[in-house]
């Protein structure tokens, strides 16, 4: 082998080690590709933990409302059938519940109430959950009462 074939031969090497510009634009359309269905999948499980944290949290705050309601039930009820509110902040203040403390968020407002409704010695709770960041959680003091929320929903409902 000549000199000549020897450079020709060891250019042929330099020029095969890069990547072309078509080879390079192929790489990123699918890397593109990829990315758009993977995206939502992901973005999907993350919000199904989100919504899986609360639920536990609401179901939290339901069990909490139940051992309120075995041991204030009598004095509330006054042995009558009818419905009460108990708010979230109450729960908490009583030693019922806990607030949640994640994503910098608080659950404690007026929106946040669990609704007992007590028919013939049988008790139905409906829990409502309302949560928002902290720094833009503010306190509406005409709702507010001595440690009661004051909601007017449903007739027949009253606050303890």
């Amino acid at each position: 082998m000549n000199t000549k074939q020897k450079k020709k031969k060891n250019k042929k090497k330099l020029h095969n080690k890069a990547f072309t510009l078509v080879e390079l634009l192929v790489a990123i359309t699918i890397i593109g590709i990829i990315m758009v269905i993977a995206l939502p999948s992901i973005r999907s499980l993350t919000g199904n933990q989100v919504k899986q944290k609360y639920d536990t949290y609401k179901s939290s705050i339901d069990q909490s409302a139940r051992l309120y309601v075995e041991t204030y039930g009598e004095d509330d009820f006054k042995n009558a059938d009818g419905c009460i509110l108990i708010s979230l902040e109450k729960l908490i203040n009583k030693g019922f519940a806990k607030d949640i403390q994640m994503d910098n968020k608080t659950c404690i407002s007026d929106k946040s109430f669990v609704k007992i409704e007590k028919q013939k010695n049988r008790y139905t709770y409906t829990t409502y959950l309302s949560c928002m960041t902290k720094n833009t959680a503010t306190e509406d003091s005409s709702m507010k009462n001595n440690d009661k929320t004051i909601t007017t929903f449903g007739s027949g409902c009253i606050i303890p």
